[in-house]
């Protein structure tokens, strides 16, 4: 009788355990899915709010892209700091390559956070928010309107 009730029992258990691992919560962070990032909402939206300390960083480095993110932390609530932080906010200006012919949107600037790694070890990439547009739009409205982007984003 027992054995009887084992089979249907096992046939259930095994028959729902991909759906149980399909409905559990992706990681913290983000990962690389057919050339793209994926990210965990939820989980940067608890490591934001639980921030205290974001540095900057613009590749290349400029003044003003470092002045504007740092304005950008500030209306987070957070303070900016050199080294130790909490998250570290990267804005890239991507660079041109070929020759662009007429109107063609392309990805002008990545705004990368991450996170400090347990104990202080290697960064984590939380979030990823890129921008596409015109190739000869200026930088400073590059800037702007990623940062406006990513407000909207965490909003």
């Amino acid at each position: 009788m027992r054995f009887t009730l084992l089979i249907p029992a096992l046939c259930l258990a095994f028959s729902s355990a991909p759906v149980a691992l399909a409905q559990a919560p992706s990681s913290a962070g983000c990962a690389l899915v057919k050339g793209y990032y994926q990210c965990n909402r939820a989980s940067f939206a608890a490591a934001l709010k639980e921030a205290k300390t974001v540095a900057v960083e613009s590749k290349p480095f400029d003044q003003a892209t470092a002045n504007s993110l740092g304005r950008l932390v500030r209306t987070l609530d957070k303070t900016e700091a050199s080294d130790h932080a909490d998250l570290t906010f990267v804005l890239i200006r991507t660079q041109a390559e070929g020759i662009n012919y007429g109107p063609s949107g392309r990805e002008l600037a990545s705004f990368l956070v991450y996170a400090r790694g347990p104990a202080g070890t290697e960064r984590q990439l939380i979030w990823v928010e890129t921008f596409d547009g015109e190739p000869d739009i200026a930088w400073p409205i590059v800037v702007y309107d990623i940062i406006r982007q990513f407000k909207a984003s965490i909003r």
